[in-house]
């Protein structure tokens, strides 16, 4: 049986806990940072500004890598609470382009989503409604990007890809439940997308390791972050190393008590 949703929007974006600084803002967002998705799309100057703020920053000056981070960011931010909803609560809330904002941080990432919605109504599969949401909101962000960057779009929507499966599985570790579950419910949504945006699917995997206090899950990306570019060091998630070396390095950060991503 399908459990009700909370009384509203505000009381389940409440109970939607990332693990990390992070608002969710029910309502109009109100103060400085703030951009919707459709301005986003549309007006030229905020995504420019961004994507020079990222050139100048971590990107180092290569256009690549300032554009995977900035889908990676703004997909993130919109997609990452949504689908923690999805997988631990069942529900999730309308996503649209003009209802639907992200609060810039001063260091180039997103640290804020704000949902200008309805509140959350029962729908027969919550995990459709919310692809078709995801799709029609960043479709036009994607687009603009690409406009700017000539990025693919196997590196936009697999991105994002990569967000929603490795979000549930990162979080279903720091619960201490079930990793399987969480990437049953990441591939429905991913699934789901798919059906209208076919490049979200890339050869992602689940990896779960023995713990002493339970399966540990990770996600070996689809696609790159792109920070080896810059100085950076490939990452634990990074689909040009081998699995034995991402698998070593895995079970190294939970040796430490480090779970880093």
């Amino acid at each position: 049986m399908r459990q009700s949703p909370p009384s509203g929007l505000a009381d389940l974006l409440a109970a939607v806990d990332l693990g990390y600084p992070f608002t969710l803002h029910a309502g109009p967002p109100d103060g400085p940072g703030w951009t919707t998705l459709d301005q986003l799309a549309t007006e030229p100057g905020l995504l420019d500004a961004w994507l020079a703020d990222l050139l100048a920053g971590e990107a180092r000056g290569q256009l690549p890598v300032a554009a995977v981070s900035l889908a990676a960011y703004v997909g993130s931010a919109v997609a990452d609470p949504l689908v923690v909803a999805l997988a631990t609560l069942g529900h999730a809330w309308p996503v649209s382009a003009t209802g639907t904002a992200v609060h810039r941080h001063p260091g180039g990432w997103c640290d804020g989503v704000a949902i200008a919605s309805a509140h959350p109504q029962p729908v027969d599969d919550p995990f459709r409604t919310a692809a078709a949401d995801l799709v029609t909101a960043l479709r036009p962000v994607f687009a603009a990007i690409r406009v700017r960057t000539r990025i693919g779009r196997p590196a936009l929507w697999g991105g994002l890809g990569d967000v929603i499966a490795g979000t549930a599985v990162d979080q279903s570790r720091h619960r201490g439940t079930d990793p399987q579950a969480a990437w049953a419910a990441a591939q429905r949504l991913i699934e789901a997308i798919a059906e209208q945006a076919p490049q979200v699917r890339v050869r992602r995997s689940l990896v779960v390791l023995a713990h002493p206090t339970g399966p540990a899950g990770f996600v070996a990306r689809g696609t790159c972050c792109l920070d080896y570019r810059v100085g950076g060091d490939y990452c634990t998630r990074c689909p040009l190393r081998t699995p034995e070396d991402r698998g070593a390095r895995w079970a190294a950060e939970l040796a430490a008590g480090r779970d880093d991503p």
